[in-house]
Order: structure tokens, then C-alpha cells, then sequence
């Protein structure tokens, strides 16, 4: 029985190595599931990205070019269903899912934050290929953030969330990967000039998006990044902790459990000869006739 035990322990940490290793070496990606949108891919959005900060370097230029392929790489949808992640992706998280009703009823979360989970991290927000405002902002702010190094926040509307990049010469650009558009101007300046922001706005459907810039419940993130962009600021950086360490938590708990049964399975007949070597009744005769 406890050989069973044993056997079956191994095979299940193993089975979660493969399954951490794959994770943090694939990107998922649906974008079969919107094959009408003709999506980017992940691989293709990012060498664009990449030729455009090439060509255009920190600018206004570039964090245009940069919108404008988000938008054309990640279907403006949320899914039932789609955005809860993976075994394969990240087993931690997957198993964090089923957590979600007590999360909520303890008032440490104020939805169902894993089973509907929004990354902070670019390679699984924009490897996906889809996301409402805030997932397409907080993927566009870390891309731009953590790969280029420009000074990117997010900024949450009443309605809406966006991103905002400042460069070292004072310009500042609003972004909405969302709907590519980009705008030359600081929210300060959009608040007083919606008209100008209506403007770009320039479908129906759109329009009530143009008109959450209002000063309305505005908020900047402190953070960098991607980061939080709603009170209580902690409730997000708590999901942004959980998803920096399970990611390689996947790979290294699994790890180090599989050492601990192999040195605790060497350990067990070491320890017994080391018990009976310091023996009083221990003899080398006694050793060889036993």
C-alpha cells in the first residue's frame, strides 16, 4: 500500500513538472477561437513591435505603431469561460479557480478574480489574443514597460480603462489598445477637450467610450507597468504577487518535492545501517550471519 502511495505521489509531481515546464515555455493562445477577426498573431505582434521601436525609438510614433498592432493582435471580448486559465498554463492558478466562492464570501476578492483572470503579465495577456479594456491595457503597459522601458500607467475611467506613457521631454500619450486608437495629449488635456477626444472617437459605438474622460472618477495606478488602476489598490497587487510567483512555483514546487521523496527514500536504509553500526549488540559476525 504504501509502495502505491509512493508510486502514485511521484507520478502526480511529475506530471505537474511537465505541466510547469510546458507552461512557462508555451504561450496560450486562442485566437482560433475569433478566426472572422483575422488577428495578428502573438510571434507576429511582437517582431512588429519590435521593427517599429527600431524605426521610431521612446516616441509618440512608436507608442501609436505600438497601439495599433495590440489592437490588431487581441479581440476586444471576454469569453465565458475562456479567460480562466489553464491547467497547461499555469496549474496553480487553474486550481486557484475553484477557490473563488470562498475568496469572495471572506471579502479578500470582489469577484471571480481567478476563474475570470486578468494577467498583468504581456506574454499571457497578449499571448491569448483577447481581453476587455482593462486586460488589453494592463498587457499593452507591461509590454511597453518591461521589453522597451517606457514610463507607461494605467489610468482607470469611469467606465473604461486606458494607459497613459510619458516621455522624458514632457510629451504624453493616451492609449487605448482596446480600440487602437492613440491620443497626442495628457488626460488633463482630453478632460477639458473631450470634443478632441470625441474626434478620434469617431463611431457610435465608440462614442460612449470618448465620453468616460470626463473628470469623472478618473484614476491614475501607482505603479508602472501594468498595475492596479481601482481602489483598494492592494486587492490588485495581490493578484499581481500571486500570478509573479505561481509561474515559477509551477516548476519548483513539484521540484523540490520530487527531491525530498528521493533523498527521504535514500535516507531510510542509510539511517538504518547508521543505527546499527552504533549499536551495542552490532558485531561485524552479527552483520554477516544476519
Amino acid at each position: 500500500m504504501n509502495a502505491t502511495i509512493r508510486l502514485g505521489s511521484r507520478l502526480i509531481l511529475i506530471m505537474g513538472l511537465i505541466l510547469g515546464v510546458y507552461g512557462r515555455t508555451h504561450t496560450p493562445d486562442y485566437r482560433s477561437n475569433f478566426s472572422e477577426r483575422h488577428l495578428t498573431s502573438y510571434k507576429d505582434a511582437l517582431k512588429s513591435t519590435d521593427d517599429a521601436y527600431r524605426l521610431f525609438g521612446n516616441s509618440p510614433a512608436f507608442v501609436r505603431q505600438a497601439t495599433s498592432i495590440y489592437h490588431s493582435a487581441s479581440a476586444y471580448e471576454w469569453p465565458e469561460g475562456m479567460a480562466r486559465i489553464r491547467i497547461s498554463d499555469n496549474w496553480i492558478l487553474a486550481i486557484l479557480g475553484e477557490f473563488d466562492p470562498l475568496l469572495m464570501s471572506l471579502k479578500i476578492t470582489n469577484g471571480p478574480v481567478f476563474s475570470q483572470f486578468e494577467s498583468y503579465r504581456y506574454e499571457r495577456a497578449l499571448g491569448r489574443g483577447f481581453g476587455i479594456c482593462s486586460q488589453n491595457s494592463e498587457g499593452l503597459a507591461d509590454l511597453l514597460h518591461r521589453r522597451y522601458g517606457l514610463d507607461s500607467k494605467l489610468i482607470g475611467l469611469g467606465g473604461h480603462v486606458i494607459l497613459r506613457v510619458k516621455f522624458n521631454n514632457g510629451l504624453k500619450v493616451l492609449s487605448d489598445p482596446s480600440t487602437g486608437i492613440a491620443l497626442p495629449f495628457s488626460l488633463r488635456y482630453a478632460e477639458a477637450h473631450l470634443d478632441r477626444v470625441e474626434a478620434a472617437y469617431t463611431s457610435s459605438e465608440l462614442l460612449k467610450l470618448a465620453r468616460t474622460y470626463d473628470p469623472e472618477d478618473n484614476i491614475f495606478s501607482p505603479d508602472h507597468g501594468s498595475g492596479a488602476y481601482a481602489h483598494p489598490f492592494w486587492r490588485q497587487h495581490l493578484l499581481m504577487a500571486v500570478e509573479a510567483i505561481s509561474d515559477p512555483l509551477t516548476i519548483l514546487l513539484p521540484l523540490i518535492a520530487l527531491c525530498f521523496l528521493e533523498f527521504r527514500s535514500w535516507l531510510k536504509p542509510a539511517a538504518r545501517n547508521i543505527f546499527w553500526r552504533h549499536s551495542p549488540a552490532y558485531s561485524p559476525s552479527s552483520a554477516s550471519t544476519s
